[in-house]
């Protein structure tokens, strides 16, 4: 059958290779430093990793709370989702209605939930089975999207709501794609030492024909501007409303 050429073994390489917790929270510092609202740290009683609308900041639990730096990343990668949804940014009808109903509500996790996993995935991180596992515990567990049945509830007789979340984490993720690959390249120039994949290197270095470019800049889409104002009733419950 012949042997690969080197260049096609050193992209397959490259995939092979599990993330190094360094590089790992590179990726995680890089989301911290360019995510659009304030991030609180909290240890409350229930360690609760949320986004809060009414002070457009993102609380969560101490970094020892969670199971690896890969967990972490994952989670906050769900709330930053939830935080570009704001009527300043994707002004999402999903997030200005969330606790109006379970449809509002399911399809608001939905684009969160799809959105990390489009970032984590774009990495192209190989990962290992417990790794996996913790992503499927973020993905399925977070806020306990699926435990209460929200997704099923709210969306079973709405397959084209679930075509229309997806869009919209894809949008979504987009942006923090965006905004991540050129935050890294920025530091990757200033200190070449900076611990990141070899596959994330050779996006930023674009010094291979065959590597994909960067990610475009986000569009705005003519559909995000319609979403109602909020009653006085309604904005009194989005002040204690934790997404």
């Amino acid at each position: 059958t012949g042997e690969l050429p080197e260049k096609i073994k050193a992209q397959m390489a490259q995939r092979a290779k599990i993330p190094t917790p360094a590089e790992v929270q590179t990726v995680l510092q890089s989301i911290m430093d360019t995510m659009p609202t304030p991030l609180k740290r909290h240890a409350g009683a229930e360690h609760s990793n949320y986004f809060s609308p009414s002070e457009d900041t993102i609380y969560m639990a101490p970094s020892g709370y969670f199971k690896s730096d890969l967990h972490e990343l994952s989670t906050l990668l769900h709330e930053v989702s939830h935080s570009y949804g704001v009527a300043s940014r994707k002004n999402r009808e999903s997030l200005a209605k969330y606790a109006q109903s379970d449809e509002h509500r399911a399809y608001e996790e939905l684009v969160a939930n799809l959105s990390a996993q489009a970032v984590i995935k774009h990495l192209n991180f190989n990962l290992t089975d417990g790794m996996r596992e913790q992503l499927d515990d973020a993905f399925f567990k977070n806020h306990q999207t699926y435990d209460v049945g929200w997704a099923l509830k709210g969306l079973r007789d709405k397959p084209d709501q679930v075509f229309k979340a997806a869009a919209d984490a894809d949008r979504t993720a987009n942006e923090i794609i965006y905004k991540l690959e050129n935050d890294l390249k920025a530091k990757y120039e200033l200190d070449p030492t900076l611990p990141v994949s070899d596959f994330i290197k050779q996006r930023l270095s674009r010094s291979d024909v065959d590597s994909m470019p960067l990610a475009k800049a986000p569009t705005i889409s003519s559909n995000d501007n319609h979403v109602k104002t909020a009653t006085p009733i309604q904005q009194q419950k989005k002040r204690t409303l934790k997404i």
